[in-house]
């Protein structure tokens, strides 16, 4: 099973208190937030030595060139996970993907069914917030681990708006959610997110620039408040018509009414 996966999927399953005096043993990791760090190949060399504060690489895999850095970063024994962005449709990129061991992969729903029946590999499926309830609902049976979101705002100033967005495929999906933010990110809204039911956040890493800030991110996450637990959304209660009881039969035989 995918590393990044069993530890978005714990972010999700709360542990509540025992009751009691039975003896309790607290877990030996806290909580945290997922930070994530999206380097195209072409940067990983030069960008690799800086992004030892995330949490898992994820390398942009739009060329078969690509690969060959995925590779290296999939295959470095005790480090951390390592996924594959698959911008390419091309079907031998994604068959030298698929060969290249990563923990993860990220793909749109434009991807081969071949990407979703990998054994041991992470499915986090890129979906635009903007799409229709009934489609977002249908993402919640498919056959992947995680979403992305993705569409209109996400390198933009958290917003309202976007927020919205976010917490709609929360609701429907039902799996955890990442989410693109950008590298200037702040502490309020890395808890915003957080308090949503976000799993993790990816930032692009382009520059040496960008690179620096992931340590800044990671230190904001490290304060972060745990979310307190979310009350589940109360289904409306629609009227329901019941069959008219029926009459009691008529007893037969009675007696003279008395005078």
């Amino acid at each position: 099973m995918s590393r990044l996966v069993d530890k978005l999927k714990s972010l999700r399953e709360a542990t509540p208190q025992p009751l009691g005096f039975t003896a309790f043993t607290p877990s030996p990791e806290k909580p945290r937030l997922q930070l994530i760090a999206a380097v195209t190949a072409d940067n990983l060399d030069r960008l690799s030595s800086r992004t030892g504060s995330v949490d898992a690489v994820l390398v942009e895999v739009a060329k078969s060139d690509d690969v060959d850095g995925l590779e290296k970063v999939c295959q470095v024994k005790d480090g951390v996970p390592g996924g594959a962005w698959i911008k390419a449709a091309n079907g031998g990129v994604l068959k030298k993907v698929l060969n290249a061991a990563c923990d993860f992969a990220v793909f749109g729903p434009g991807a081969s069914l071949a990407v979703t029946q990998k054994d041991r590999l992470g499915r986090v499926l890129e979906i635009d917030v903007s799409i229709s309830e009934g489609l977002m609902r249908t993402a919640a049976d498919l056959p992947v681990d995680a979403v992305l979101a993705a569409g209109a705002g996400e390198e933009k100033t958290l917003t309202l708006n976007w927020l919205m967005l976010i917490q709609r495929l929360v609701y429907l999906v039902g799996k955890p959610v990442l989410v693109p933010v950008p590298p200037g990110i702040n502490g309020a809204d890395l808890q915003a997110l957080w308090d949503m039911g976000i799993g993790g956040v990816i930032v692009e890493v382009a520059d040496d620039k960008s690179a620096d800030k992931l340590s800044d991110i990671k230190k904001l996450i490290e304060k972060l408040n745990p979310p307190a637990l979310r009350k589940k959304k109360a289904a409306p209660i629609l009227p329901r018509l019941q069959p008219e009881a029926p009459a009691p039969p008529e007893e037969e035989g009675g007696g003279e009414e008395d005078e």
